[in-house]
């Protein structure tokens, strides 16, 4: 089974004024607990065409608002939502 293997001297920091989280395969409890965010059918997380949420400036794709693992389809979701992402940010 594969693993990950930490590489020693490779960990640094960045100051940064915002971190788009982009891991995982299931909605973070704690999100749906601190927001409104609207859930559909098997608790996934509406959106509309642009990819934001029910909150403004919250975007979801990928496994938050698919009822698959497709890869492919979150990638697509993914750069979708960054097109809309950077729209909003501008």
């Amino acid at each position: 089974e594969r693993s990950p293997v930490p590489l020693e001297d490779t960990e640094y920091s960045m100051p940064t004024d915002q971190v788009i989280l982009a891991v995982g395969q299931v909605q973070n409890p704690i999100l749906l607990r601190n927001t409104q965010l609207r859930t559909g059918f098997g608790n996934k997380l509406l959106t509309d065409d642009s990819m934001r949420t029910s909150e403004q400036g919250i975007f979801a794709a990928g496994d938050l608002v698919r009822p698959s693992n497709d890869i492919r389809s979150a990638i697509q979701d993914g750069g979708k939502a960054a097109f809309f992402m950077n729209e909003f940010l501008k």
